[in-house]
């Protein structure tokens, strides 16, 4: 089965009987046809350009960490994605234990009129179709600007070039 990067990869301009990628980088035609035509996996493969050239892809990427999995924040992954589909390595921390659910259909839900999963937006079959780690159940608890690392509830790191704090509110009750 072919991840979700090497299959937006195989959307190339053809130039000389090469395929060239949105990065510029050649990949030779017979490697292509190998996953095209066989469907064979390259990155099982012993193949060394494909290899060095996912090498490379991965090298340019940033690391976008997104704290919250709320609308506004999946929203805008929406909008980076269709910008740039292979730009970042993103990762997803939602207090929540599942992915993204239109949080203004929640009075039908508590009223019986619809499901829990009749108002999930983006489950986490989407995260995986777009090659984004979700961590579900696990709020953000601690950046460390210096060392530009985001630390979940329950220890979970991760690293990031570029931060993006979407965490929604907390409704106040008034005593």
């Amino acid at each position: 089965v072919l991840d979700v990067e090497f299959d937006q990869r195989l959307r190339v301009l053809r130039h000389e009987g090469e395929r060239v990628d949105h990065h510029g980088h050649a990949i030779a035609a017979r490697a292509l046809d190998l996953v095209v035509r066989r469907g064979a996996d390259p990155f099982q493969r012993a193949d060394a350009a494909l290899v060095a050239d996912r090498a490379v892809l991965e090298a340019r990427r940033r690391r976008l960490v997104l704290a919250g999995n709320g609308m506004a924040g999946i929203r805008a992954l929406g909008e980076i994605l269709a910008r740039a589909p292979l730009g970042f390595s993103i990762t997803v921390f939602g207090a929540e234990p599942h992915g993204n659910y239109n949080r203004i259909m929640l009075s039908p839900v508590l009223a019986g009129e619809k499901s829990f999963a009749q108002i999930v937006t983006h489950d986490r079959a989407w995260y995986e179709r777009n090659g984004i780690e979700l961590i579900a159940g696990e709020a953000v608890t601690t950046i460390d600007r210096e060392n530009r690392v985001v630390t979940g509830a329950n220890g979970t790191a991760r690293p990031y070039d570029i931060l993006f704090l979407a965490t929604g509110s907390n409704p106040v009750i008034i005593p």
